[in-house]
């Protein structure tokens, strides 16, 4: 049985409903809305399979959905990085993201080969560390697994052509990036009041095809454009350049594609999922383990980031539970099988969806817990 057009239509407003409701949701209980929309998806997949429609042929456009989340995620991360914040959280942040990346990434493949044996409300400077690091996060999580994914499906052995493979691709996109970026300034100078975020989505994506197509890295590229539109009105004023409102309406516009692309690809994540694991002892044992040893890991990177900083340490065990997992990782578990060919890799979808509802879980009562301890311990205001 297939969707008639009606019955899709439905779907469709149904799925952006229960984000705008998630979004609410989580503004007035801190209640994560990826956990909404992915129990939205489970449900859809459900009711599909009670209605005989065969959900496996959503796999085959997997890819371009995963290529459109990962634009989305680094291109609204470049806009969001300002170089203020760089120059200010940038040490803490790196360090953070960097030693947080390496050492889940040793302690997850040590998980998985000696378990699994498969084949394959915070005080600055925290807030600033925390966003500067899950930007940098997703950009290293991204940059890593592609280049992973390629050196497996392509059987490259050589790590040392292949690091340098990277720093070439790394260049050659930096540079495209950054050039298109402030030729990109100029142009919307031209565009004022003249649908100035669709053509920034059209250069955007034709900048992903291009700079892939010329073996750059399309990621680093969309990130770089990014940031040079981010920090755009600054850059303008520093290159002599005509300024427009677009520093304005662009990131406006932003929000709500990102809405829109994160809303729909984790109900289509819920959709997709094996169902029948969730039922499954083994498979939540082994989501359990795998999130205790993410967890260890953050541990770990927090209390180093943190050393030599008392307002950080005073708030690191805060720190150390906001690790919820959410469109990076949808996104790159979904990659290596559906755009690479890596085969049995498929499993990775399911183990993913388990990690994000598990650690969304965690951050949101820790979310919680501090906001009762601060309520608590903090004196009452004294009225006027």
């Amino acid at each position: 049985m297939a969707l008639t057009p009606g019955e899709l239509l439905i779907a469709l407003g149904s799925v952006l409903l229960v984000g705008w409701l998630g979004g609410l949701l989580f503004a007035r209980t801190k209640i994560p809305d990826v956990l909404l929309l992915m129990a939205f998806g489970v449900l859809l997949g459900w009711l599909a399979a009670r209605q005989d429609l065969d959900t496996r042929v959503l796999n085959t456009i997997t890819p371009y959905v995963g290529a459109l989340a990962l634009i989305t995620i680094l291109f609204d991360g470049g806009l969001k990085l300002k170089i203020k914040d760089l120059l200010s959280g940038a040490p803490r942040a790196t360090l953070l993201a960097f030693t947080g990346f390496v050492a889940t990434m040793g302690a997850v493949a040590l998980y998985v080969f000696l378990v699994l044996r498969e084949k394959l409300g915070l005080r600055k400077p925290a807030p600033t560390v925390l966003s500067l690091e899950s930007a940098l996060t997703d950009v290293l999580c991204v940059v890593v697994a592609i280049t992973l994914a390629q050196a497996i499906a392509t059987g490259q052995a050589s790590w040392g052509e292949a690091a340098r493979d990277l720093m070439g691709s790394f260049a050659l996109a930096i540079v495209i990036g950054v050039a298109v970026g402030i030729a990109w300034l100029k142009a919307l100078a031209w565009l004022e009041g003249g649908l100035e975020y669709m053509m920034t989505l059209a250069v955007l994506f034709a900048l992903y095809g291009v700079t892939e197509i010329l073996q750059g890295s399309g990621a680093i590229a969309v990130l770089a454009f990014g940031m040079i539109l981010g920090n755009g009105r600054r850059l303008a004023e520093r290159l002599h350049m005509q300024v427009g409102s677009f520093t304005d309406t662009i990131p406006r516009f932003q929000e709500e594609i990102t809405f829109f692309v994160r809303t729909f690809f984790f109900v289509y994540l819920g959709i997709i999922l094996d169902v029948g694991l969730l039922t499954s002892g083994r498979f939540l044992l082994m989501v359990t383990g795998l999130v205790a040893t993410l967890a260890f890991a953050r541990l770990l990177a927090v209390r180093v980031s943190v050393r030599g900083s008392r307002p950080l340490e005073h708030e690191s065990k805060t720190m150390f539970l906001m690790m919820p997992r959410g469109l990076a990782a949808a996104a790159l578990a979904a990659m290596p099988a559906f755009q690479y060919g890596i085969v049995e890799a498929e499993f990775f979808i399911d183990f993913a969806f388990g990690v994000i509802v598990l650690t969304n879980v965690i951050s949101t009562a820790a979310a919680v817990a501090v906001g009762r301890r601060k309520s608590t311990t903090e004196p009452d205001a004294v009225p006027a």
